[in-house]
């Protein structure tokens, strides 16, 4: 309770000082208006205008958009070169080249309009205009409209296509991992904090997403990430918020969750902050069944039921100063997890009964920091560097001890203590250089160092009986792990409608090991990882492209850890120093017709796949860490986005495939084949105007898969929530239910020895309620709201 007064009297500091911020800016400034009109002299109502000057950096500095009346007025900064540039569906854009002086009045007069009847003709549907438009390598979502009637970022991207949002996490479809990008600041958060730093951020500060689902090298070098990147207008300019949560959730059984959370950010064009305190009080259980079925037919079964407490508190804070030619910050996480976890567990062999004790208690303290910029030594060339150090320990106590059930009699006691401790550094340098005065040519390049040092100490003592043997174990492990990524990309866009992106990444490992009772023992390997994007846009409403993305994930060190440890009377399992990484290799082909519509054709290939494989010794069954199998999928994946109506907005996917799996080990069966399929279906409705009070559901089935190690049947899960607004909509109120008729997780495994049939359930239905209330200064200095700046640069 200490820990989570500390934090609440925290966050309530954080509310105080929002209140109080504010932000002014002495700079030169004048004022610049006129009037839109057609051909015809018609006032024209809703364009959108902006305001560029180009030296010393191409920028955005002023935008605005047109009243019933066809009249604009602004607040721009000065120039002796400015541009004003005013585009508007349906229409030619407009560019008028002028001067501004400290606080002069220009009046430009009736700003005329060319009718441009083909864009008129396509983009027009059923008198509202399209929001999402296709990318090379990805979407991207003008949302003006949709935040009017949106609350948060978060609330605002579960209504865009091929993102989830549940409860209290989001995932892109296809992609394990997300990063976010505010502008140009990455926020740089641990994934479950995520959610917490989007609902800080009113949706009315953003005007365009835009979401990247094959993102450059020097974001991605595993293949797995989408990159999402919300566009903020000039209200952001000088902004300070924030907002304070509590999130309550309670599952059948024993399980849930108790949370508090805040957001601080303050923002004035040059200088941003953002801190991120956390606390969340879990409570998980979860249930595990076995039974082996050993080659002369006799079984053994295994019947866990464990239950799991956790606490987190943790806290993030970022801090970037933008200058004329880039931005320099610093990011730095520190955070405290610690876990108490009871397994009660029964084996039966040869109808021999036991009752195990298994209580395990962890403590991980972690803390990193990362010292970032961004310079563009010319309009052509920029360069980013970031340095990063990281530090984490996590010390575990393990206890075991079992009896005969018929006599109640001790077979085993154990009770270890693993103390581990990891330091790291990591250096990743980029750069861009555009060739050419058009900048048709792209040249990417850059070099990624990763540094880790690991020690790890094992105590551990073991008595058994009757024998009544009493052994001790002690060993100190030390790795020392190197990883060096140099790539190159090239982009070429000969055309408006084409454009291409070739590249490649190396991927080179060292690791160093040594303990009490071995030599050093040096691993190396390494890895070509290809990445190529090809993009023809054919006609205004469809879009064609080829994809090919790759990565390498590294084992972690829990599959590593080679020290034994005895999870039954019958059942010991390890780790695996000599673990090679998991390589992946995605092909796409994507075709996207009026930017609702997409159908994905793909091939994925799986290399050196890491698996748990279990071995049976005179009826003891050991589970080591291998790379066991590779893997090639294809298939065929429609997915569909709907918005057309003011008050329901859908998403809907489904694939189907085949899979063939190959055995690289002895201990597997050498091929295995699969049909694959699944979809995935979300929604979110409006039950009044004001979009006040909403609610949501959606769920997600995937079918029977096999490979060469297992067979896993079915899942599926549905969820539904209501979400009410008060105060502005500054204040939420959810109520959700997720995991409703979730599935169990149950198949069965097959290897050199035995077959083991498994039916695991760990996900139950779960209330869950979260409440949020949100702080802010929302001041737009420009009057009107913008487009994304990356749109008026394309224009450009």
């Amino acid at each position: 309770m200490n820990s989570m007064n500390k934090v609440i009297a925290f966050l309530f500091a954080i509310a105080v000082s929002l209140s109080g911020f504010s932000a002014l800016a002495d700079e030169c400034c004048g004022t610049v208006r006129g009037r839109i009109v057609s051909a015809g002299n018609e006032p024209v109502e809703g364009a959108y205008i902006y305001v560029i000057v180009t030296s010393p950096e191409e920028k955005v500095i002023a935008t605005s958009f047109s009243d019933e009346n066809g009249v604009f007025e602004m607040t721009s900064g000065c120039g002796d070169e400015l541009y004003l540039i005013i585009s508007c569906l349906g229409y030619n854009q407009f560019v008028n080249k002028y001067s501004l002086g400290q606080n002069e009045v220009k009046d430009l007069g009736d700003c005329r309009l060319e009718i441009n009847a083909k864009e008129l003709q396509t983009v027009v549907v059923k008198g509202r205009p399209l929001t999402v438009k296709s990318l090379p390598d990805g979407f991207s979502v003008d949302v003006r409209k949709l935040a009017e009637s949106s609350n948060n970022a978060f609330d605002l991207l579960g209504r865009l296509p091929q993102i989830i949002v549940e409860g209290d996490k989001i995932t892109v479809v296809g992609k394990e991992k997300i990063l976010v990008r505010v502008n140009n600041v990455l926020q740089r958060v641990e994934a479950a904090d995520l959610p917490n730093v989007l609902r800080g951020y009113d949706a009315e500060l953003i005007d365009r997403v835009d979401v990247i689902t094959s993102p450059p090298l020097k974001y991605d070098s595993e293949g797995t990430t989408a990159m999402i990147t919300l566009h903020m207008n000039s209200k952001f300019n000088k902004y300070a918020g924030g907002n304070i949560g509590f999130e309550f959730m309670k599952n059948s059984g024993y399980g849930g969750r108790e949370a508090v959370y805040g957001s601080g950010i303050f923002n004035n064009k040059k200088l941003f902050v953002d801190i991120t305190p956390s606390f969340n009080h879990n409570f998980s259980h979860y249930k595990e069944d076995a039974l082996y079925t050993y080659e002369d037919n006799t079984t053994y079964k295994n019947y866990t039921l464990g239950k799991g407490r956790d606490n987190y508190v943790g806290s993030s804070l970022t801090a970037q100063y933008q200058y004329d030619k880039g931005y320099v910050g610093l990011n730095a996480n520190i955070n405290k997890r610690t876990t108490h976890n009871k397994f009660p567990s029964e084996e039966t062999l040869l109808d021999v009964r036991n009752l195990n004790r298994n209580d395990i208690d962890i403590d991980k303290p972690r803390f990193n920091t990362t010292m970032y910029a961004e310079h563009a030594f010319t309009n052509e060339f920029k360069g980013w560097l970031d340095v990063i150090y990281y530090n984490f320990r996590e010390d575990t106590g393990n206890f075991f001890d079992g009896i005969y059930e018929n006599s109640e009699s001790p077979f085993m006691a154990y009770d270890s203590m693993e103390k581990l401790k990891i330091n790291g550094v990591a250096f990743c340098n980029d750069y861009s250089i555009d060739i050419g005065k058009e900048h048709k040519h792209t040249l990417d390049f850059g070099i990624k160092f990763f540094y880790s040092h690991l020690s790890n100490g094992k105590d551990a003592e073991l008595a058994l009986w009757p024998e009544g043997i009493l052994s001790r174990q002690n060993d100190i492990l030390k790795l020392n792990e190197t990883k060096t990524i140099p790539y190159l990309s090239y982009t070429w866009r000969p055309a408006d409608r084409l454009s291409f992106r070739i590249g490649s990444q190396y991927m080179y490992t060292v690791r160093q090991v040594k303990n009490l009772n071995m030599d050093k023992t040096k691993i190396e390997y390494s890895s070509y990882l290809p990445d190529f994007l090809a993009s023809w846009k054919p006609a205004d409403s469809s879009r064609l492209s080829f994809i090919i993305t790759s990565g390498s994930t590294e084992p972690n060190f829990s599959r590593l850890n080679p020290f034994e440890w005895r999870t039954g009377q019958y059942s010991y399992a390890k780790g695996n120093l000599s673990l090679r990484s998991e390589n992946r290799y995605l092909y796409k082909l994507v075709y996207v017709y009026k930017d609702i519509f997409t159908v994905t054709c793909y091939l994925n290939q799986k290399r050196n796949v890491i698996s748990s494989i279990n071995t049976v010794v005179d009826n003891n069954i050991y589970s080591t860490q291998k790379n066991a199998q590779n893997s090639i999928d294809y298939g065929i994946m429609p997915t569909y986005y709907f918005n057309r109506l003011w008050w329901l907005t859908l998403s809907a996917g489904i694939y189907g495939g085949y899979e063939i799996s190959k055995g690289i080990i002895p201990e597997v069966p050498k091929r295995e084949t699969s049909y694959q399929w699944g979809g995935n279906f979300n929604s979110s409705f409006i039950f009044n105007r004001q979009r006040t009070f909403t609610g949501d559901f959606g769920f997600n089935y995937k079918g029977r898969t096999r490979n060469v190690v297992t067979t896993v049947e079915p899942t599926y899960s549905f969820y539904a929530g209501l979400s009410l607004y008060l105060l502005d909509r500054k204040m939420g109120i959810h109520i959700s239910g997720l995991n409703l008729f979730a599935s169990a997780y149950k198949g069965t495994s097959h290897a050199a020895g035995y077959v083991m049939e498994f039916n695991n359930r760990y996900n139950y239905p779960t209330l869950y309620f979260h409440i949020t209330y949100r702080i802010n200064n929302i001041n737009d200095d420009a009057k009107n709201r913008t487009e994304a700046i990356r749109n008026v640069q394309q224009r450009l």
